[in-house]
């Protein structure tokens, strides 16, 4: 007992070592930015920790002479004053290596802290009745909480690190929205004032004669630079390969294209053409911007450089989108399919969209440099914007154009209506960008105009992507699919729908406007969990729930498939009874199901009881008829008053039972309908089985005949008739009874018994067919009702009668 005490005390205090050194290895590894935090001092040492059995009690001194923690630091700088948007950057990313650390002491420490909790719970609850407990064990449990809180003492550490990294990361995340929505609302002055434009034409006249000579100087000034035929030469180059080698190469893959070419051959042909229509392009313009960008570098500019790779990849991405959007030379590949005239007016306007935008990034990288003043960037924003408006009309009215002029709106397809709701938004969007530009909001303005443009290239090339994965199917397999193969691929478009949209959910998000690390919170609040009733749910969890319970009602399946086609028809079980068991193993299986992935996903399942019993009430009120049939249909399947293949007559439908469901029971009608009946209904309500404990039935056929007939002829003939038919049975015999003395006819019932009541209906015909022909050939006349009439007339009518007569 002492051996199993020291190791489980040195097994916690050297966990708890390793999660502390885990902790701080971590939080050390992290390496400051910008200079802002010299050293990241670990929030947990294991100097913090008491060693077991002792405390020691820490100095006001040597509290004092502890170095800030970066948590403390932050608090400082936050509160200290307004700090510049990098610095901002740098610290939050700093506290969030500090949570990732804190967050990995938690869950590593977790482990440990439930297996001490685990056997400490092994030795049972403290004795409540005031009886002493056996020494060894009470300084076992005495050594295992002692471990228990040697071991949590990293673990409170790093939540409460974790806890105040979040408190300031959210702090820092306010700071910055705050700082990015108030520059879009910083007012310049309004190019609707004519004077702007006078002092912009000035300035912007100043710049371009002070850029000129700082390029005639850098180009004259050749000496330990690259030579200037070189630079000549690399401008003609990329002429050559945007306006030569591109059109040649897309002349010649098209041409390859038209010779009908099907299957992986023509995809592959179509996406060859997509890329070099992007790829010729940008190296074109990167070849023709590169002069410009090493004279950037020669001068130190580094706004040159990065307006030389901007400009071109622009330029040349517009006309790649326009491309796959329109495709006016091959219109079946086309995104948008217009008219040919539309289609190329589609890719010019947004080729012109496309130099719009890189003049918004031009004017942005020349701000930043500070060599536009506010005036002279608000009237060069407002000429882009409008320019970008008036193309996004453009788009608008191609894009809301339909192809049947004559069409209502009712009579449209559905993208068809959706192409026109997002020709309205695009018209919307331009209209607010241009009427911020001319009162001076130019942040919202370049705001909105590139967003726009960000997202419909964005989801062209969505829509480009998926309609190349439906059609993957037939090009692999290089003919038409049959039938069944429908069936398998069928899903293969919506899944691929489902995962672009998973990914352009968080694409679209930052392109109008939230930032990286939003999205990166998001994203940690998803791995981390949050508590819901006591339950904490994270998307490891989730999956794995999830998982698990696919699984179990997957084996739930083929386990029902197994016993119903190789345990259950070896018993001498009718089928109802095989298909109650069966029925029994998909609840049960469905039910251990949810348990194991309850369990595998870490609930509580404590926790989950309470739940439970939280929701019971509402189930009470809102739930009573769908717990009644279900409730109801776990009797019927326990105490089968009625089982599958049963003839039953229940709320006035009579057939044969199809199905009996958790929720109703399905039965089929003689006349093939199906009749959905409540479980409850048929437990509360009065229900006729015809077939429940036997098939055995009995059948009544009504017999008249005329008054003067021989009765016990009748009788005779009756019974010779029943003895007769093979289906009727001896035992019980058949009778024949005479019923009553009807206004017009003798009434017989001729009854017997057969093997099946399915056969009573034929039965009855064959023994209808039999009495009408044997009464005709004995003189048996079967008779129908008879009234006598008697009019009584007074001598006026009677006279009147006579006259008309007369």
């Amino acid at each position: 007992m002492v051996f199993r005490i020291k190791r489980i005390e040195c097994s916690a205090l050297l966990a708890s070592m390793i999660a502390v050194l885990l902790y701080a290895g971590v939080t050390l590894a992290q390496t400051p930015g910008d200079g802002l935090v010299e050293h990241d001092t670990p929030a947990v040492t294991a100097d913090a920790l008491p060693s077991v059995g002792e405390e020691e009690a820490e100095t006001e001194e040597a509290k004092e002479a502890r170095p800030l923690s970066l948590l403390d630091r932050t608090e400082q700088q936050i509160v200290g004053g307004v700090l510049p948007e990098s610095t901002l950057k740098t610290l939050r990313a700093s506290l969030a290596r500090q949570r990732a650390a804190a967050f990995e002491v938690i869950e590593s420490g977790s482990v440990i802290v439930r297996s001490l909790e685990a056997e400490l719970s092994a030795l049972g609850p403290v004795p409540d009745d005031g009886s002493a407990e056996p020494a060894a064990i009470a300084e076992e449990r005495a050594q295992l909480r002692e471990a228990l809180a040697v071991a949590r003492t990293p673990i409170i550490d790093a939540r409460q690190n974790f806890e105040r990294s979040e408190v300031l990361i959210h702090e820092v995340d306010r700071i910055l929205r705050e700082r990015g929505f108030n520059s879009l609302l910083q007012r310049l002055p309004t190019p609707l004032n004519p004077l702007n434009w006078n002092t912009s034409v000035n300035e912007l006249t100043t710049l371009v004669i002070a850029q000129s000579t700082a390029l005639s100087e850098a180009l004259g000034d050749r000496e330990e630079r690259v030579p200037l035929p070189i630079l000549i030469g690399l401008f003609l180059l990329g002429l050559v390969v945007t306006y030569l080698v591109h059109p040649y190469a897309v002349r010649k893959a098209t041409q390859f294209l038209e010779r009908g070419h099907t299957g992986v051959l023509k995809a592959g042909t179509l996406t060859t053409i997509h890329i070099i229509r992007f790829v010729l392009p940008v190296v074109g313009g990167l070849i023709i911007a590169s002069p410009f960008a090493i004279i950037g570098v020669e001068i130190s500019s580094p706004t040159t450089t990065q307006i030389a790779v901007a400009v071109p990849v622009a330029i040349a991405f517009s006309f790649w989108i326009g491309h796959v959007a329109f495709s006016p030379n091959y219109p079946q590949a086309a995104i948008v399919r217009r008219r040919d005239e539309l289609a190329r007016r589609g890719l010019w306007v947004t080729h012109s969209l496309g130099w719009a935008i890189a003049l918004v990034s031009t004017i942005n990288l020349l701000q930043l440099t500070g060599i536009l003043s506010p005036t002279l960037e608000s009237i060069l924003l407002s000429l882009a914007v409008v320019w970008a408006a008036a193309c996004f009309f453009g788009l608008a009215q191609i894009i809301g154009t339909t192809n049947a002029e004559e069409a209502t709106t009712a009579e449209m397809p559905t993208y068809q209506r959706a192409a026109q709701a997002g020709a309205f938004a695009i018209r919307l969007i331009a209209v607010i960008a241009a009427i911020s530009v001319a009162i001076g909001y130019a942040g919202i303005a370049k705001h909105a105009v590139s967003s726009l443009a960000l997202t419909l290239a964005l989801l062209v090339v969505l829509v480009a992507i998926h309609r190349l994965g439906m059609g993957i199917p037939a090009r692999v397999l290089k003919r038409d699919l049959s039938a069944s193969e429908k069936g398998m691929t069928a899903l293969i478009p919506v899944v691929l729908a489902c995962i672009l949209g998973v990914i352009a959910i968080p694409l679209l998000a930052m392109t109008w406007g939230v930032r990286q690390t939003d999205i990166g919170e998001f994203w940690m609040l998803v791995l981390t969990g949050f508590d819901v009733g006591g339950i904490r749910l994270s998307l490891m969890s989730l999956i794995m729930l999830i998982g698990v319970f696919a699984i179990g009602v997957f084996v739930t399946h083929w386990v029902q498939i197994a016993v119903q086609t190789s345990v259950m028809p070896r018993t001498n079980a009718d089928a109802g009874v095989r298909a109650a068991v069966v029925t029994f193993v998909g609840y049960l299986g469905v039910f251990l199901s949810a348990l194991f992935a309850a369990g595998a996903a870490g609930f509580n399942l404590s926790n989950l009881a309470i739940v439970a019993g939280a929701l019971s009430v509402g189930i009470g009120f809102g739930l009573q008829a769908i717990v009644a049939n279900f409730l109801s249909g776990i009797i019927l399947l326990i105490e089968r008053p009625i089982k599958e293949g049963d003839w039953v007559e229940v709320s006035g439908y009579s057939g044969l039972v199809q199905k009996i469901s958790v929720r109703s029971t399905r039965l089929q009608t003689f006349d093939r309908h199906d009749v959905i009946i409540p479980n409850s209904d048929l437990i509360a309500g009065t229900v006729k089985n015809m077939t429940l404990g036997t098939r055995l039935g009995r059948v009544i056929v009504p017999v008249s005949v005329a008054y003067g007939t021989d009765t016990q002829k009748v009788k005779a003939l009756l019974l010779e008739m029943a003895a007769d038919h093979p289906l009727v049975l001896s035992y019980p015999e058949p009778v024949v009874l005479f019923r009553s003395l009807g206004e017009s006819s003798l009434d017989f019932d001729m009854r017997f018994f057969i093997n099946d009541v399915f056969d009573t209906l034929g039965v009855q015909s064959d023994m209808l067919f039999t009495i009408t022909e044997r009464f005709t050939q004995e003189g048996i006349s079967i008779p129908f009702p008879q009234r006598d009439v008697h009019i009584t007339m007074d001598e006026a009518l009677r006279d009147q009668l006579r006259g008309d007569k007369e």
